[in-house]
């Protein structure tokens, strides 16, 4: 089979697009409107793979010096494929794009994999070419993820916040208030972990204009003061909590309880909630207080991986 990679050109968005939207694993995120309101921050080099009958594989990514990230600026990023992609052909990219990474003077590929549950289709073809080629795992996050036809049901408490949040008259509705609830989730973060949100308020919200019906905002209001809510990032089997926070007043309350459990029922009709990682340093440290929240909702794991390769 003939497999030529060649660079991202920014003629190539239309027919990238299409791809992303089509392909077995591909999600909004790796979408170019997405990808480009960051940038500025990074070299773009992402590659588009095709065979003979056209486009089989795209591959988000940015260059830093010497290595490849696939894509430093995204979540997941590996290769995004067709249903033309099989194992052998998976085996023939990882070659071809190995090749051309070399003769463009690179010599580390840092990939990231994109998370089972993303995918449309069994999409796993890379893992297995990375293990072929000797890859490195050096991160390994665990999402928690609830399956939306869930066996597994909430804690007492997780009931008994919901429960104080009602008679508290606290209530959650979707919003588009997204400088009120980034003051709660800046002021947070900068109290418990010295950090602020990877997006800045005016980003999100470019990001909401530009994507309505995948990024979305709830919020737990108390009268007209915002007291928590949640950023879902909506693909198509899976409903992503970007971004998590309560005030002080709300987590007295029991907002994150009652706002929860009418997000995860609002998406029920999907095949999986996923509350993200409550991982640090590589994968190494697991915030326990954060992902046993999480899982009494139900929730259980699934690992996202990242590799590194070296040649």
């Amino acid at each position: 089979m003939a497999i030529h990679v060649e660079a991202y050109a920014p003629t190539d968005a239309t027919s990238w697009n299409s791809v992303n939207a089509t392909s077995r694993n591909g999600t909004f995120i790796l979408d170019r409107k997405y990808m480009g309101y960051h940038s500025d921050r990074f070299e773009d080099f992402s590659l588009v793979v095709r065979d003979d009958n056209g486009v089989v594989a795209l591959l988000p990514a940015n260059r830093k010096d010497s290595t490849l990230l696939s894509h430093g600026g995204l979540t997941y990023g590996g290769f995004v494929i067709t249903s033309a992609v099989q194992s052998r052909m998976m085996l023939a990219i990882f070659d071809e794009t190995l090749n051309y990474l070399q003769k463009q003077g690179i010599n580390t590929f840092v990939y990231k994999t994109i998370p089972a549950i993303y995918h449309r289709y069994p999409s796993d073809e890379d893992r297995y070419a990375l293990f072929r080629n000797n890859a490195t795992l050096f991160r390994r996050d665990i999402l928690t993820v609830i399956p939306c036809q869930r066996d597994i049901k909430m804690q007492a408490r997780r009931r008994r916040g919901i429960v104080k949040a009602e008679r508290h008259g606290v209530r959650i509705a979707r919003s588009d208030r997204w400088k009120d609830f980034w003051d709660v989730l800046s002021g947070q973060l900068e109290a418990k972990y010295r950090t602020a949100p990877v997006h800045t308020a005016a980003e999100i919200q470019f990001l909401a204009e530009q994507f309505p019906l995948n990024v979305i905002l709830h919020v737990a209001e108390l009268g007209a003061e915002i007291v928590g809510g949640v950023v879902i990032f909506l693909s198509e089997q899976v409903a992503h909590a970007q971004y998590i926070s309560a005030s002080e007043k709300g987590q007295g309350l029991g907002a994150l309880d009652m706002l929860f459990a009418q997000v995860i029922d609002e998406y029920s009709h999907l095949r999986w909630f996923d509350f993200g990682i409550s991982n640090e340093q590589d994968g190494r440290y697991l915030n326990a207080g954060l992902v046993e929240y999480k899982e009494s909702f139900g929730g259980r794991s699934v690992v996202h991986d990242q590799y590194t390769l070296s040649f």
